[in-house]
């Protein structure tokens, strides 16, 4: 038996309506609130990050793309050179036209063109040239490649200024900048030093625009 007065029930359940009122209404608010989503200064400072974090990253990238299509090109210069060497020892004359040397190399691919071109000075040998492409597949160079060009040289003479053993040696050089930066070079002209017959050594690369590699 309730010891409240029918005013003190009437008073208490009158309570207990206003407090499930306000629990609801405050459930409802927070609800909204969740549902509500980002603010836009959220979203601005999400974007911030975000460009930060690519504007970061993008060199990598970039750097890491360059680097896949240069294993391209030194893998082609030194096989045209090896493939030169083969051909002279077996023909005693050296070709312009890469499909003599039966590689399946093509004259241009989405990065570089290749092309051979026979040394400057007469008596010289043979110079393989992977210059940087447009991608045009038009063989148009491209003068704000980011790729660096290379430059492979074959000749035929004496191996060393002491001995007189004959035979074909050979170089590649690897252009120190590439053609989107001032001085760096394209691969279209330059040409490996010693490439003359009667010189005796291997060819060489002009220190100025290229190293040796291997």
């Amino acid at each position: 038996m309730s010891l409240l007065s029918p005013r003190n029930e009437n008073a208490s359940l009158k309570d207990k309506k206003t407090l499930r009122r306000i629990t609801f209404l405050r459930s409802f608010f927070i609800e909204r609130k969740a549902d509500a989503g980002f603010t836009i200064l959220e979203l601005l400072m999400a974007i911030i990050v975000i460009g930060i974090l690519s504007a970061l990253a993008l060199p990598s990238f970039l750097n890491q793309a360059n680097k896949a299509k240069q294993s391209e090109a030194k893998a082609y210069i030194g096989s045209m050179n090896r493939a030169h060497q083969a051909d002279y020892m077996e023909r005693g004359e050296f070709t312009t036209d890469i499909a003599n040397l039966g590689l399946g190399i093509q004259p241009e691919t989405a990065s570089y063109i290749y092309r051979i071109t026979p040394g400057s000075a007469a008596g010289s040998g043979i110079v393989n040239r992977a210059i940087p492409s447009d991608g045009s597949f038009s063989s148009t160079p491209d003068s704000r490649a980011t790729v660096l060009a290379y430059i492979g040289g074959v000749k035929a003479g004496l191996t060393n200024s002491s001995s007189s053993d004959i035979g074909t040696l050979s170089v590649i050089c690897e252009a120190i900048n590439p053609p989107v930066i001032a001085g760096g070079d394209s691969g279209e002209i330059t040409e490996p030093g010693n490439l003359l017959s009667s010189s005796p050594g291997s060819p060489t690369c002009d220190p100025s625009t290229y190293v040796s590699i291997k």
